[in-house]
Formats: C-alpha cells, sequence, structure tokens
C-alpha cells in the first residue's frame, strides 16, 4: 500500500517491514526488507547476596553479588 501516514509499532513482537520507492518519472526501486523487534516490557533484574555480610545491610569486601537479567523478548 502506498504510504501516507505514520506507521505506528505499539504492539510487542517481531515484525517484517518491506519497502520501496518510485520516484517522479517512474523509476522503480528493488524491494527492501527490514526485520525488528519492538519490546516495551521492562527487563527484570534478580540479585543475590553470597558470602559474609555485616550488620546494618553493609557487606564486607568477601561478600559476592550476582546479577541476573531476564528479558521477554530482547
Amino acid at each position: 500500500m502506498e504510504y501516507q501516514t505514520n506507521i505506528k509499532f505499539n504492539t510487542e513482537g517481531t515484525y517484517n517491514l518491506q519497502y520501496y520507492s518510485v520516484d517522479n518519472v517512474g523509476n522503480v526501486e528493488k524491494y527492501n526488507s527490514k526485520d525488528f523487534i519492538v519490546d516495551l516490557t521492562t527487563p527484570q533484574t534478580y540479585y543475590a547476596i553470597v558470602g559474609i555480610s555485616v550488620q546494618n545491610n553493609i557487606l564486607s569486601t568477601g561478600t559476592l553479588v550476582t546479577l541476573h537479567s531476564e528479558d521477554k523478548l530482547s
């Protein structure tokens, strides 16, 4: 279809956009294609504290902090 307004990609998912152009004298460009992902959900990050900890939420230098992230689409 001919491009006339903005195309909105406001739903999460994988998209394939195919396009080409035609100039004012009728020259047609070859087809182009772009794949992309719309990811609207923020990633979740979890942590774990392993080892020695000190009072009042102060960690010692011997404490290991690990992070684990999850993202639905990325």
